[in-house]
């Protein structure tokens, strides 16, 4: 699946363990604050591969990457909201290739100029939350899988301590990659 390839390279939703994630039923935000797409607009290394992230006029964020797949390349987007919460970006990640909306939550922190940081949710905490009534949502738990589903992932992220909700001692790392200057 394309999306969970974005993910799992933005190392945003899914782990390489496990398909757990935490999705909200909408973005975080209408639009992005112009600081966060100051912060995250431009070109990133992540791994082995490049992804380029943009907004457009409505403050929508895209992020894409061109891979070499079956001798022909191949595009994977997504697209994105942002809500800055303390030094912490949260993020509510959809790709247009999947028909239900499931907005995956991610949070991200600027490390440098040249350096971000992505944190994948804890599912496990957040499903104890939900089903102990703290948040309006639902746990789907498959055989090897837990989705959680929450209502309003506003609400979570602004009165729980991020902490609790984010795993910050797994972080992916993100290299800004900037166009060499001209002689």
């Amino acid at each position: 699946m394309k999306f969970q390839h974005t993910i799992l390279t933005l190392g945003a939703a899914l782990a390489l363990t496990s398909c757990d994630a935490v999705v909200s039923s909408n973005h975080i935000s209408k639009q992005t604050e112009s600081l966060i797409q100051e912060e995250l607009t431009g070109t990133w290394q992540v791994e082995d591969e490049i992804w380029k992230i943009e907004f457009d006029e409505t403050d929508l964020g895209h992020v894409a990457s061109l891979d070499w797949k079956k001798n022909q390349f191949e595009i994977s987007r997504a697209l994105f909201q942002g809500l800055k919460v303390d030094k912490t970006t949260i993020i509510t990640l959809e790709s247009p290739e999947e028909a239900e909306n499931k907005f995956h939550l991610i949070a991200f922190r600027l490390a440098n100029e040249e350096t971000g940081n992505v944190f994948l949710p804890k599912a496990k905490a957040v499903a104890k939350l939900v089903e102990a009534g703290k948040f309006e949502g639902e746990v789907e738990r498959g055989k090897n899988s837990m989705t959680v589903k929450i209502r309003d992932a506003v609400e979570m992220v602004t009165t729980t301590p991020l902490e609790e909700l984010f795993d910050f001692g797994k972080p992916k790392t993100l290299k800004r990659v900037r166009p060499l200057e001209a002689d």
